[in-house]
């Protein structure tokens, strides 16, 4: 009697474990990662147009800025001066935008390998909880039904 009782215990806590919905845990932690792999993908995308922007940007200023003779006074027209000031804007901005791409590159680079690693697991996950025999546990140790 005592046997009976405890090995029916047994078999009420085995299937109260199974029973627990660890599979839609797991789909709710993919979920989430998922859309954690996607933001991360979308800022090292938005660093590095911002980079490649402000770098061609400050190209184009200091060379604008330090390479060509403005006018020291409106009305003459041949000038002596360089525009210091746009050359020395378009260096901070190339200073600026090459660690910006040297960011946003490896950022969106491993943004797009945890969204694929998120995206496999979530199948996975879906494909556990539409099988019919699916009676895996925690542990890994489960009983499969094959006709």
């Amino acid at each position: 009697m005592k046997t009976t009782i405890i090995g029916l215990l047994l078999v009420f806590f085995t299937l109260s474990v199974n029973a627990q919905s660890k599979i839609s845990l797991n789909q709710e932690k993919s979920n989430r990662a998922l859309v954690n792999a996607k933001k991360m993908q979308t800022t090292g995308a938005i660093l590095t147009v911002m980079g490649g922007v402000a770098t061609i940007g400050g190209i184009v200023m200091a060379e604008n800025g330090m390479f060509r003779k403005y006018p020291s006074t409106p009305g003459h027209i041949t000038g002596d001066t360089y525009s210091t000031m746009g050359g020395a804007i378009g260096i901070g901005l190339i200073i600026a935008g090459v660690p910006l791409i040297c960011i946003g590159v490896p950022v969106f680079i491993a943004g797009s390998i945890r969204k694929e690693r998120a995206q496999r697991n979530l199948q996975i996950s879906l494909v556990n909880i539409k099988s019919p025999f699916n009676c895996s546990s925690v542990n890994g140790i489960g009983l499969k039904i094959r006709f």
